[in-house]
């Protein structure tokens, strides 16, 4: 099982690089909407990480980078890269309504940073909601 894990990372690292380049950006979907495999959603992660690389305040393409990064972890439960991409999204486009969109999301996903990102005022009911049922 853990040889499977570190093969599936090395050809995705491999198909990263190769694809790089390569592969045209395009908007990612809800694999419920369209279903693609481990490695499409790397290959798209790193399109639209190439794409903030030319803007950093482009919202769509933060927005796009962190839906491939969220459904990498569908794939692989482990996978901690949504996490990164929203620190990294919290650093260029704070404040906006993109980056607390996709926080919360990672927040009530599961995979949140463990900071205090995202919509602080979401989060402040949530902690008043769960604190009033218990």
């Amino acid at each position: 099982m853990k040889l499977k894990r570190v093969c599936m990372a090395l050809v995705a690292m491999l198909m990263t690089t190769m694809a790089g380049a390569q592969t045209k950006a395009v908007r990612i979907e809800s694999p419920i909407v369209s279903e693609k495999d481990f490695f499409w959603y790397v290959e798209q992660k790193e399109a639209w990480k190439a794409q903030i690389q030319k803007d950093t305040t482009d919202e769509t393409a933060w927005l796009n980078y962190y839906n491939a990064a969220r459904y990498m972890a569908w794939y692989q439960q482990e996978d901690t890269t949504a996490r990164q991409v929203i620190r990294e999204m919290g650093q260029a486009i704070p404040n906006t309504y993109t980056y607390n969109y996709c926080a919360y999301r990672a927040n009530m996903g599961g995979h949140g940073t463990g900071e205090t990102d995202g919509d602080r005022s979401t989060c402040s009911s949530t902690k008043r909601f769960k604190g009033s049922s218990g």
